[in-house]
């Protein structure tokens, strides 16, 4: 019998030791050895002191799967919970990854039952015995086994489960993994695949179109990074408010301005320390899931007006890097670029918050707009945590429309998508002619009486914008970047061999130093050639 609320599985092209979540399935063997990128998660709790931790009864033959006891330091809202599996055997039996994956998420479960929540447990996991592990040249076996096992071990207990990958074959192998297991659901259980009524899902496949033909650009804000414990607006300066020791009345009374005029107030009383403060209230080191899906799309341009550097800790994974505007631009190395419109955290002082700071923006940052109207002119772009409340962004999108007048649109005559929680009609009518708004929970949330049916609609409805993020990366994800890695081959059909063969057949000919050969060699990597020379240090997400 299914829980009240099935599970989920997503796949993340990420690192799994700066995921916010629940709980993190470090892998170990017998003698609770782990690789080294393991440590800095495992700082907090001593991990030198690691191997004197006293197992649980029935290690290693019956019992896979453990909670490492928090250190007294460390705190849930800090960090995720951290289990150790016992994975490391160089000649496992058949099954053995799925079945200590399945153990770690029935274990968490079980813990959950109390007290009640508002949404299912998230835990992350890795791509167990695809580093150093016993199945290293076997890669395509470990996916064909764990990814059916942990989409039913989800759906079973009621767990929402993050297989996080690092780097792009590992990531294209576990969605090929999921496609060939979605193929095979009975119709009867089709629903459960997706997690998306068939509203969203079409919403999905045409976002995905967009991603695939590399003409979709991100637009993230401050709800994004609500999903890694970040504050909202009002919640920073409600915080920045304490900091600045405001009596109660003047809180109070400070609460009827508009959020830039209360920072500005802020600003004023806090002097030199206002850009320190804020810094230390948004410099979070876990990232979202929903930045990791989003990270995971692949998207070559991306703009926020968040300060934090959560995206950018999502997105860089092995060989994968950003460039961030207006600070670095974009190299050979880093062909993808991330616009920050209002400042980074790693510049206090820069912060776009006060209304004095937005007053200057156009003078200050014209050029970082005039890229955001290229881009709406030129791409399709998808707002995700964004409120569209933004003074300079109306005067963006006016520019927009007055330059598109008479030309023909693209997508529909749509500048864009607006990913929202709950349905808003006068929002909708009010963007209809440049964005298409789409709600993802049908039904508006609790009044704000009720706090806790309040807040479980906006987890469940936050939770639903994650599963159509998820199935946005699934749809548009390439699922041939492992094709000439041979460790990879029992992923492979009939087909994918004859083709994986000529295309190597091309490798032997195609050596030289001239302009052909160095193009061919570009495209035969995106296919996975050469392959990796040695196992990956494992310790982020593979062991």
């Amino acid at each position: 019998m299914l829980p009240k609320t099935p599970g989920h599985l997503f796949v993340i092209d990420s690192d799994l030791t700066k995921l916010y979540c629940d709980a993190v399935l470090v892998p170990v063997d017998g003698d609770l050895t782990l690789e080294k990128a393991w440590h800095p998660l495992l700082k907090s709790v001593g991990w030198p002191m690691l191997k004197r931790v006293a197992r649980p009864e029935g290690w290693g033959s019956t019992v896979h799967a453990f909670r490492l006891e928090q250190h007294a330091s460390q705190t849930a809202a800090s960090y995720p919970e951290i289990w150790l599996g016992e994975v490391g055997r160089s000649n496992p039996p058949d099954g053995h990854y799925a079945r200590v994956l399945v153990e770690f998420v029935r274990r968490v479960s079980e813990r959950a039952k109390s007290p009640p929540r508002s949404a299912p447990l998230r835990v992350g996991v890795p791509v167990v015995g695809t580093g150093r592990g016993g199945s290293c040249k076997d890669k395509g076996a470990i996916f064909n086994s764990i990814l059916p096992a942990l989409a039913r071990a989800a759906l079973k207990y009621g767990v929402d489960v993050v297989l996080v990958c690092f780097g792009a074959k590992l990531y294209s192998a576990a969605q090929r993994a999921r496609r060939t297991y979605r193929d095979g659901l009975k119709a009867s259980e089709s629903a459960h695949g997706s997690g998306l009524d068939s509203r969203l899902h079409a919403v999905a496949t045409e976002l995905a179109k967009e991603a695939r033909d590399a003409n979709l650009v991100l637009f993230m804000g401050a709800g994004v990074s609500m999903g890694a414990g970040g504050l909202s607006w009002q919640s920073l300066l409600n915080e920045l408010a304490a900091k600045a020791e405001l009596t109660a009345e003047l809180k109070d009374a400070m609460k009827k301005l508009d959020v830039r005029d209360q920072a500005q107030i802020l600003k004023s009383r806090l002097g030199d320390s206002f850009g320190a403060t804020v810094q230390g209230m948004v410099d979070t080191p876990h990232y979202a899931l929903a930045h990791g899906l989003l990270a995971s799309l692949r998207a070559r341009e991306a703009v926020t007006t968040n300060y934090d550097k959560l995206y950018e800790t999502a997105f860089q994974t092995d060989r994968r890097e950003l460039a961030v505007l207006p600070g670095a631009p974009p190299t050979a190395k880093s062909s993808c670029w991330l616009l920050k419109l209002h400042g980074t955290v790693e510049k206090p002082a820069d912060l776009v918050l006060a209304r004095s700071d937005y007053l200057g923006l156009p003078a200050r940052s014209g050029a970082l707009f005039g890229i955001l109207q290229a881009m709406l002119l030129t791409r399709h772009m998808l707002f995700v945590g964004y409120s569209l409340s933004d003074d300079s962004f109306h005067r963006v999108i006016h520019e927009v429309s007055q330059a598109r007048m008479g030309v023909a649109p693209h997508t529909g005559g749509k500048l864009g998508t607006a990913l929202i929680l709950f349905p808003d009609p006068l929002l909708t009518e009010l963007w209809a002619k440049d964005l298409n708004i789409v709600h993802v929970s049908e039904r508006a949330p609790a009044p704000e009486t009720d706090a806790a049916a309040r807040k479980a609609d906006f987890d469940a409805a936050a939770r639903q914008l994650n599963i159509l993020l998820d199935e946005i990366a699934f749809l548009a994800a390439d699922v041939s970047a492992f094709l000439l890695d041979k460790t990879y081959e029992n992923m492979l059909n009939d087909e994918e061999k004859r083709i994986a063969k000529a295309l190597m057949g091309v490798v032997s000919t195609s050596s030289g130093a001239g302009p052909i050969a160095k193009r061919v060699e570009e495209v035969l990597r995106q296919f996975g050639y050469p392959p990796d020379e040695k196992p990956a240090e494992a310790g982020r997400v593979r062991t």
